[in-house]
Formats: structure tokens, sequence, C-alpha cells
């Protein structure tokens, strides 16, 4: 089966050390895998192998610069990471859901 899921933040906001970052907007969605816009948990409901890709444009961040984390459930934690305060971050992941 295949699932996709392309989600956006359309305003700039301040994103908290630690905390998600919850989308405003749902690009497109296909198969069994939905979004929680309250608390920005994307929820995979097929077991399989998943190919997770993000970005984030930043204008400003600590004196180490930037980094954002793809978390899941089963312990997979994937960081994007720049030393730049300004600028693109982004991460790449494939991950394995053993159950959904």
């Amino acid at each position: 089966m295949n699932s996709a899921l392309q989600l956006e933040l359309t305003t700039g906001s301040a994103v908290a050390a630690l905390a998600p970052v919850v989308f405003d907007r749902i690009l497109f969605v296909s198969g069994d895998i939905s979004y929680n816009s309250l608390n920005g948990e994307i929820i995979v409901n097929d077991a399989g192998r998943y190919l997770m890709n993000w970005w984030a444009a930043t204008q400003s961040a600590s004196a180490a610069g930037a980094a954002f984390a793809l978390v899941s459930s089963e312990g997979h934690d994937v960081t994007g990471a720049s030393p730049l305060k300004t600028g693109e971050v982004y991460g790449t992941a494939v991950i394995e859901i053993a159950s959904a």
C-alpha cells in the first residue's frame, strides 16, 4: 500500500525547544495515514517501511543553529540540523513501523 502526507505551516511562528511543530494545512493525504492538528502527531495505521522527508526555513535560532527531529512511538529519533541561524534545515529517514 502507498501512503503519502504533505503538510505545511503557512504562518511564521516560534517553536519552543523540544516542542512539536504543529502544521496548519494539509496539502495532500493518501492511504491510511492521518494528521492530528491539535498536537502535531502523524498517525500511521499500517505497518511497513516509510520514507520521511522534512524541511524548515528558519529565520532565527540559538547560537548553536537549528535542529528538528522526527520522533516515533517506536523509538525512532532522526534529527536534521544546521549550524546556521537562518536558512533551511532538512532531514530524511527510512523508518520501519512494526505495528500500527
